[in-house]
């Protein structure tokens, strides 16, 4: 008997397959969509992307289906083999070494019951910045918008609103600004390309002043009492690396002028309401005139000012004036030696644990500058933790930048003398070579005030209220960096003046974004137990998809995110429309 010859079916590849390079498969896009349904009447889905076939070499305009080509494609027509390549022509897509292939290729599939599968055959996954949207949305509902729009072009605003975005978590956000809007698709108003980011910051310096007495005045409540926070830097400090910063506690002796960044801020709701910069050689910014003219209408009997003494001159405690008055201190000074050598052992087992901020504290009678404080020595194990993994990281750095020989200054071996062993290995006739080794008492010493920080009040205030200005001024000082992240590494002149001036703009606007961020993550009725980091990264998992016609979908929003969207006081319309708005704008 003769056996009945087979007959091999194809199809036509439909205009809006999936294009993958380097492959020979055709590939679909599908979401599918469980049976069951959500309270709101929508339906729990994911995407996957599926194998439907195989393109034929012979002639790409058309593909061999597998079993599951019916699956998502049903009214597929399919056409013989020999009708498109010629009479007993043959296909070796059929073919796969190893083993014959099996006559499934046309094998209709049925769709599994408890599910309903739509067929998204044209779409494709984009990266886009989803957190811009949200600030975007906060920043309008506010009301910063109106007034950045009134003194800079909507372009300079919303390129204000996405960097201050990127400073939410993106410390080095200005070096990475121009690489990050083109990556995640942000519309070119709303980035400034790395080599414009000079005359960008220019030409915001021209506007500033009014700007901060706008939003100042708009913002201003009389009821609520004030913090004028002040962070000092050195821009010219010898420390190894810039390190100053992220070691506060191991500062060395200052040679140059200082920065001065200051803040004022409403006490009871956070809200940055106004700030300055001074370039001054003393810390002039502290004076009791500079609040007056940052808050016209202020009252300075309600102005507590959070003092860090880092840098500033010691004399300008004494021309403030003002009772209501915290330092802080986390540098190597003499009353921080003297607090820590005095309780060392004993804080945990006799000192106070504040819960909420996870510290002990124990009160110690001071003198500071000639005056008698109520200190409050205050050790933290989170604090500790990071402190020291940053001494070990500095340590690390430093035997790896001596020992590979780029460091041939006898000046600038000796300044890491105080952190590791150096040793000279050649003698006089020779060229010095010196090789760096790790030293147990020298990082005992270094770290013997990891975790320890100190609270001066005048005041009489109660721990608790000093931790609250202690941890407003940490948070605003890991936002701004100000000596590496803001004004850079170069030594401060007058011709750089403008340019610091727009960047620390930049620093304002992201505070007050970020302020109400966590402001509204606190009070929402379920509390999230997020930090504004972790509501970011979440919504940044939402995937946005962009079909083959230009249009944008936005991927399905878990209960997590729908939760963290509604915190926001934010619809998931209202975010799905921003993001669609975004990104066909970039297009």
């Amino acid at each position: 008997m003769t056996k009945r010859k087979e007959v091999v079916y194809i199809a036509k590849v439909p205009e809006s397959r999936i294009k993958r390079k380097y492959t020979d498969y055709s590939l679909y896009y599908v979401t599918k969509y469980r049976s069951e349904k959500r309270s709101d009447g929508t339906r729990y889905g994911t995407s996957d992307r599926v194998r439907i076939g195989k393109m034929l070499p012979e002639n790409t305009e058309y593909f061999l289906p597998n079993k599951r080509t019916k699956e998502f494609l049903p009214d597929l027509e399919l056409i013989p083999l020999e009708e498109i390549l010629g009479e007993g022509a043959t296909t070796v897509a059929l073919k796969k070494p190893g083993r014959p292939r099996k006559e499934e290729q046309t094998q209709e599939c049925p769709v599994e019951s408890e599910k309903i599968i739509t067929l998204i055959s044209d779409i494709i996954k984009i990266p886009t910045a989803q957190h811009f949207a949200i600030s975007q949305l906060i920043a309008e509902e506010i009301g910063l918008v109106d007034k950045l729009s009134k003194y800079f072009s909507v372009k300079d605003t919303n390129a204000l609103i996405a960097l201050g975005s990127l400073f939410h978590h993106e410390t080095k956000a200005i070096d990475t600004f121009t690489d990050w809007s083109e990556v995640n698709n942000l519309p070119l108003d709303c980035f400034v390309k790395s080599q414009d980011a000079v005359k960008f910051f220019k030409r915001l310096s021209k506007h500033v002043i009014d700007f901060k007495k706008d939003w100042a005045n708009f913002k201003y409540n009389k009821e609520h009492p004030l913090i004028y926070d002040v962070t000092s830097y050195n821009y010219r400090s010898s420390t190894p690396d810039n390190y100053s910063i992220l070691l506060p506690y191991n500062s060395q002796e200052d040679n140059g002028s200082h920065i001065s960044f200051c803040l004022v801020t409403d006490k009871e709701t956070g809200l940055p309401l106004n700030f300055d910069l001074s370039y001054e050689n003393e810390n002039t910014s502290l004076l009791q005139s500079e609040i007056n003219q940052m808050l016209a209408h202020a009252s300075t009997e309600k102005v507590s000012v959070v003092y860090d003494a880092k840098y500033a001159p010691l004399d300008a405690i004494e021309k403030l004036n003002i009772p209501d008055l915290t330092i802080l201190i986390r540098e190597k000074t003499e009353t921080l030696k003297d607090c820590v050598e005095q309780t060392q052992g004993v804080i945990k087992e006799q000192g106070k644990f504040i819960l909420e901020d996870s510290t002990y504290t124990i009160k110690l009678p001071v003198t500071y500058d000639e005056s008698t404080y109520n200190a409050y020595l205050c050790f933290s194990p989170d604090l500790y933790s990071e402190e020291f993994s940053l001494e070990s990281k500095r340590v690390k750095t430093i035997i790896e930048k001596v020992n590979d020989g780029s460091i041939k200054s006898l000046e600038e071996i000796k300044q890491y003398d105080n952190f590791v062993d150096i040793n000279c290995l050649n003698g006089e006739n020779k060229p010095l070579d010196y090789k760096a080794s790790f030293s147990n008492p020298k990082f005992r010493e270094n770290t013997k005030y990891c975790g320890y920080f100190v609270v001066l009040d005048n005041n009489n205030k109660e721990i608790e209220e000093g931790l609250q200005d202690y941890h407003r001024h940490k948070l605003f000082e890991a936002m701004c960096q100000v000596d590496q992240f803001i004004f850079g590494n170069k030594v401060c002149d007058k011709s750089y003046k403008s340019i610091y001036v727009g960047r620390s703009l930049s620093i304002f606007v992201s505070l007050v974004i970020r302020n109400e961020l966590s402001k509204r993550i606190k009070k929402h009725k379920y509390p999230l137990k997020m930090t504004v980091n972790d509501v970011i990264d979440e919504l940044n998992n939402i995937n946005i998809y962009k079909s083959l016609n230009g249009s944008f979908t936005v991927d399905f929003i878990n209960e997590k995110q729908e939760e963290i969207l509604k915190a926001l006081g934010i619809t998931n319309d209202q975010f799905a429309d921003r993001i669609k708005k975004i990104c066909s704008i970039s297009q």
